[in-house]
């Protein structure tokens, strides 16, 4: 699955870099259109860098757009009627539609566990995610609950508790929310010689196993100078940097993965900002 917490990192810290450029020069900025589907893949993506004077940069930015994808469409009411098929106590045909969904994606939802409880001769509960009706008659039908638009009941409304209004020695900008995932972008509250802004990000994964892989991959695979541990609100944290700007710290919190980078200006090591994003850090829940 294409995850989008390296998309959003790169797309906040972007911002950090076009904040450092002087009035009246000309800066690059990222411009275009991001679509996302509700099941959190990245679906297609239309942007490009542009030069512009760096009055103007805050005109431009990328929009992320919400929608279902075809596949997922159709796996949803694969999922749906298999639910439907559990709770009318029909396995047989519950295992066929739930093996058809595994093959196509063996992450979906619950589709991988039910199956091996069906090949277990056990009776696995139905997703209670999924709305299905009683039989009555002899029919029921199912159906799979309308996703929220973003920021309102949707996962990436409820991961901005990672993304607080206040955070000591910074000032917040507004959050960006998507259904999985979050960022945030933070100034220094005073002149700072050595920082230049903070972002936070946080993304909701399907089980606390793959955020833990994120993880390894997404975040320890890019922050490998000065690498090592770090505890925060008490919690084990990795942190990290990349050798020539950021330092990061991050950690996972069940299917959660949390990520704060702090951007050092030029000619600041980022490793020397250690004490600094782990401050930041430690003020998350």
């Amino acid at each position: 699955m294409n995850r989008v917490i390296r998309v959003l990192f790169a797309a906040a810290l972007t911002s950090a870099l076009v904040i450092s450029a002087g009035c009246g020069r000309t800066v690059q900025v990222k411009s275009g259109t991001r679509t996302i589907c509700t099941e959190g893949e990245l679906v297609s993506e239309n942007v490009r860098l542009v030069k512009v004077p760096a009055a103007e940069a805050s005109r431009y930015g990328v929009k992320t757009v919400t929608v279902t994808c075809d596949r997922h469409a159709r796996l949803a009411a694969e999922y749906a009627a298999a639910q439907k098929s559990i709770s009318e106590g029909d396995l047989k045909t519950a295992g066929a539609q739930l093996s058809a969904i595994v093959k196509s994606d063996p992450g979906y939802r619950q589709a991988g566990s039910q199956l091996k409880d069906i090949q277990a001769g056990k009776t696995p509960t139905p997703d209670s995610n999924v709305s299905v009706k009683p039989a009555t008659g002899g029919s029921s039908s199912g159906s799979t609950p309308k996703p929220d638009k973003p920021g309102e009941g949707s996962v990436g409304g409820a991961l901005t508790q990672w993304t607080p209004e206040k955070l000591d020695g910074f000032r917040a900008a507004k959050p960006v929310t998507d259904p999985m995932a979050v960022s945030r972008e933070y100034l220094p509250s005073s002149t700072d010689e050595r920082v230049l802004s903070l972002v936070i990000v946080a993304e909701q994964y399907r089980t606390p196993k793959l955020a833990s892989a994120a993880l390894r991959t997404q975040i320890k695979g890019a922050y490998t100078h000065d690498a090592g541990s770090v505890e925060v609100n008490g919690r084990k944290a990795y942190y990290g940097t990349d050798g020539k700007r950021y330092a990061v710290v991050a950690f996972t919190d069940g299917p959660v993965v949390v990520a704060c980078a702090l951007a050092a200006r030029p000619g600041t090591a980022p490793d020397s900002l250690k004490a600094r994003v782990v401050a930041a850090a430690d003020q998350l829940p």
